[in-house]
Parts: C-alpha cells; sequence; structure tokens
C-alpha cells in the first residue's frame, strides 16, 4: 500500500517508485512505462488533497517454485478527495466519498528480499459521485 501512501502524500517521486519500468497504470488517461507514469503524477493538483482507503485486500500468489515471483492484490478503495485551491496544512471539511470501487494490482518481486513493484493497476468504479 506504499503507492496510496505516497500518492496521498504527494510523494511523486516514492509513487513513481512503486512501479516496474514496464508497468501499466489503467486510469482515464492509461500510462505505460515510468515516464508516462511519472508525467501522470505531475499532472495531479499540488493543491488536491486526496486519500485512498483500502479494504478488504486479498492477495494470491503465484507460488510456482520455493517463493512467489508475482502476485495479484484483490481489494475495495474508497476515494475522499478535496482540492481548496491552495495548498493548506488545516483539516478540510469531510466531503462525501468520490468513489468506491475495486483495485487490481498485479505485483511482482522487485529482488531477493526487496519487496514487490506494480506491473499492472486497474481500478473499476462501483459507485461514484455525481455532480451537476
Amino acid at each position: 500500500m506504499a503507492f496510496y501512501r505516497a500518492l496521498d502524500g504527494n510523494q511523486d517521486s516514492e509513487a513513481l517508485a512503486q512501479f516496474a519500468e514496464d508497468a501499466a497504470w489503467h486510469r482515464k488517461t492509461p500510462a505505460r512505462g515510468h515516464a508516462a507514469i511519472a508525467d501522470a503524477l505531475r499532472k495531479r493538483s499540488a493543491t488536491r488533497r486526496v486519500r485512498h482507503v483500502i479494504t478488504n485486500i486479498s492477495v494470491l500468489y503465484d507460488d510456482v517454485g520455493e517463493t512467489p515471483e508475482c502476485a495479484v492484490l484483490h481489494a475495495y478503495v474508497t476515494v475522499y478527495e478535496a482540492d481548496p485551491g491552495e495548498v493548506t496544512q488545516e483539516p478540510l471539511e469531510m466531503p462525501v466519498p468520490k468513489l468506491l470501487g475495486r483495485v487490481q494490482m498485479a505485483l511482482k518481486q522487485a529482488g531477493t528480499g526487496t519487496g514487490w513493484l506494480i506491473r499492472d493497476l486497474r481500478t473499476t468504479t462501483d459507485f461514484a459521485k455525481h455532480t451537476g
């Protein structure tokens, strides 16, 4: 969940570091590879505050061999978002959830004892806040 922690904290380089070099991030404008993902992260508003609440996590491992090299994480995500128009550390008014959806994150081993990298990240929206 380091990716969402970094994303919510506007730590672009740390968020990018969670992806494999050839990863795909499926979003409104899909991004494939580090350069495209870095560009997508840079385009996010610096004044927007977002929190991803991840629940009901399950991980399925590719158990070929002694240690798994691949895994798929499934989870629910609730997204809260507000943009006060300026950077502030003050608490913001509690927004209603922007969306409730499902995350599917394909992972691969980063190396012996170094953790996992995201190969493919998809979010499916089940419920969305409609404006207007």
